[in-house]
């Protein structure tokens, strides 16, 4: 429980260092990126992005973990690491929008599109499997 937590708050503090406090180079990729493509980014978006989604990657876990030790009496950290894959998913694959030049812009929305039927199906039938293990370690 106290892991949970503490990554929970990890997740929290690295979104108010990226959103609002402009630490950019805590994105993954970014301090490793060629200053040519930098200036090619809208990193005041992207950071805001990466930074909600540490945001709600935190809320997922905690909230996963509270209804866990007091409310549901069925293992929920399959459920929750499953969200987490799922919105790290999400995140990882919708942050070439943020990309300044229209023409790219488009390109990259058109493979994300094209990736999100093979990582929602991945994502539907990985979240069959879990719930039939909490269903079945409910009878």
């Amino acid at each position: 429980m106290e892991v949970i937590f503490f990554i929970s708050l990890l997740l929290f503090l690295a979104g108010i260092l990226i959103k609002y406090g402009k630490f950019y180079w805590l994105i993954p990729g970014w301090s490793s990126m060629a200053d040519h493509e930098k200036k090619k980014m809208d990193i005041d978006g992207l950071g805001g992005f990466v930074g909600n989604g540490a945001f709600l990657l935190a809320l997922v876990l905690i909230v996963g973990e509270l209804l866990n030790q007091f409310i549901v009496n069925v293992d929920l950290l399959p459920i929750s690491l499953f969200l987490f894959v799922a919105i790290t998913s999400y995140i990882i694959m919708s942050s070439p929008i943020y990309h300044k030049d229209n023409q790219k812009k488009e390109e990259n929305i058109k493979n994300i599109k094209k990736n999100a039927l093979v990582v929602g199906a991945t994502i539907f039938l990985s979240g069959l499997v879990i719930l039939g293990f909490i269903n079945f370690a409910l009878f």
